[in-house]
This record gives structure tokens, sequence and C-alpha cells, in this order.
């Protein structure tokens, strides 16, 4: 089975969305850790640097994901065919 355009179109907003909604919580959560003091500069002496940490971490995650993550296992095989041939 071979993904038409109109699957295609429907991934890549389903993508776009998804991306777009973690980028704006990302946002949120980085403008609230602002209001924390800095207790120090490393995850054992301050929650601030910890909650930046993790921020950062989740926005590399989110920013790595790729159209073909939001297919399922069968839509994967073809989307990757499409692009062997």
């Amino acid at each position: 089975m071979n993904l038409t355009k109109k699957q295609l179109k429907e991934y890549q907003e389903k993508y776009e969305k998804y991306k777009l909604e973690m980028e704006k919580l990302l946002g949120k959560m980085a403008i609230l850790t602002t209001e924390l003091p800095y207790k120090g500069d490393t995850c054992e002496t301050s929650q601030k640097i910890c909650l930046i940490t993790a921020i950062n971490q989740v926005q590399m995650n989110v920013n790595g994901l790729e159209v073909s993550d939001f297919f399922e296992d069968e839509d994967s095989l073809s989307y990757r065919k499409c692009f062997s041939d």
C-alpha cells in the first residue's frame, strides 16, 4: 500500500499542529521558570536550572520530530518505499 497525497497532507498537517502546540507549551514553561530565583548553577542546587535543562531537552526532542513519526507502522513502510525508489 502506498500513501496517497491526501494521506501525506493529513500527516503533514498533524505534524505541524502538534509541533506548534508543543513549542507553545515549552515557551510557556520557559516563561514560568523566570519566576524562580537562581540558587546555584547545577540541578543539585537549583530547581530553576533543572527545569531549564529539562525544557531544553524536550525542545531538542520536539525539534527532532519528523512527519514520519506520526505514521502508523504500515504507513511508515509505505513512506520509506516512496523515497527509496
